[in-house]
């Protein structure tokens, strides 16, 4: 099994940056876009459709279904269905 690491927003933007090459894109540059991709990513599945990028992976949002959980304190909670990213 791999050792999975974990690559936050703020070091991915990093990486980016600096593979950038000829372009030279600045940090903020990289942000910039990388946050106009995501809302673009999140405004698509708010509206119910799907945002596949070949090569990569397929966004969407997936209902996940109410349901009755007992809570620590022993009482009994109703969560309402939602919208999960999936």
């Amino acid at each position: 099994m791999m050792d999975s690491k974990v690559m936050h927003k703020r070091q991915l933007v990093d990486e980016v940056a600096r593979r950038s090459g000829p372009w030279g894109l600045t940090r903020r540059q990289v942000r910039e876009a990388l946050h106009g991709i995501l809302d673009v990513i999140t405004d698509q599945m708010a509206k119910g459709d799907a945002v596949t990028i070949a090569g990569f992976g397929r966004f969407e949002a997936k209902e996940h279904k109410g349901r009755r959980v007992v809570g620590m304190d022993g009482a009994d909670y109703e969560i309402e269905s939602r919208l999960v990213p999936s």
